[in-house]
């Protein structure tokens, strides 16, 4: 296998984990999201506020992770 062929390889394999943490965080984000609305509409806009701030953490890592999919995709396309 060639140089450029075995590094698309590896570019691809390690796009496919980043983009599966994505969606594990996002999954999880929108699972939060589900109990902190039904906080809210329960009257404990306390519990449904903390429960809002654990998205942040979700949220980066996500971005992060789609960040680093977007870069390893464009470099499959760089000489």
């Amino acid at each position: 296998m060639g140089r450029r062929k075995r590094r698309n390889k590896q570019v691809r394999m390690a796009s496919i984990t980043c983009l599966r943490t994505v969606i594990e965080r996002v999954e999880e984000a929108a699972s939060i999201a589900a109990a902190a609305s039904a906080l809210i509409e329960a009257g404990d806009d306390e519990r449904a506020f903390g429960a809002a701030l654990d998205l942040e953490t979700l949220l980066h890592d996500a971005t992060q992770a789609l960040g680093a999919v977007s870069m390893l995709r464009r470099s499959m396309r760089d000489p």
